[in-house]
């Protein structure tokens, strides 16, 4: 479960601090599951390289990745990821070395995870959610593009899926809320455990 650090506009990033509490909790509730909770730096070169690192050291059959969006009026399912790059710049000042992520490759790659089923879920429990067919072209994106094309290069089956939350779900290092945000802290958490448990489910039985 992955998470992203601060860039600019976001100083404190609330998708860092519920990929950390979805991980502690599912290490929890089911603890014959390994879990990996990591925050990416939102960086077009150390972000791509740290998620390459994960995928190798740690090899995971469901990858659930987070990220925050002004767009964003609670959890967004993000059913696709694009072959393209912004030319914003990151964290860093750098911008994407090349207009597209990988040559030659797909021009889009869609998530396995059935996205409409865990909708209903999530609508049936009460939590804000919605679907989209747009991450963006930013580090987000390029996240959930790089995931995608693992879990269909993996000779063993694999899920990711890539979801969007408020960016004023968490305005300060305090954790405190904007007044405005369509979603609370609680019901993020607890949505992001009904993603974990239907990615999970749905992967055991492939």
């Amino acid at each position: 479960m992955t998470g992203f650090g601060p860039f600019p506009g976001v100083t404190h990033n609330a998708s860092s601090l519920l990929a950390a509490a979805i991980a502690d909790a599912a290490e929890k509730m089911w603890p014959g599951v390994r879990v990996k909770g990591a925050t990416l730096p939102t960086e077009w070169r150390r972000g791509l390289e740290l998620l390459d690192t994960i995928n190798r050291d740690f090899d995971p059959d469901v990858a659930l990745h987070f990220g925050v969006s002004e767009r964003a009026r609670g959890l967004t399912l993000e059913r696709s990821a694009y072959n393209v790059c912004s030319t914003d710049a990151d964290a860093s000042g750098a911008c994407a070395l090349l207009p597209v992520l990988v040559a030659s490759g797909p021009d889009e790659l869609a998530t396995g995870i059935d996205a409409d089923q865990l909708l209903q879920k999530l609508t049936t429990a009460g939590i804000p959610s919605c679907m989209s067919d747009d991450p963006g072209r930013y580090l987000c994106n390029a996240i959930y593009f790089t995931s995608l094309q693992r879990t269909r290069a993996r000779e063993r089956a694999a899920l990711s899926l890539f979801v969007h939350i408020p960016a004023q779900l968490c305005v300060d290092a305090s954790g405190q809320m904007a007044a405005s945000c369509p979603i609370d802290w609680g019901d993020a958490q607890r949505g992001g455990m009904l993603i974990a448990e239907h990615a999970l489910e749905q992967w055991a039985n492939t």
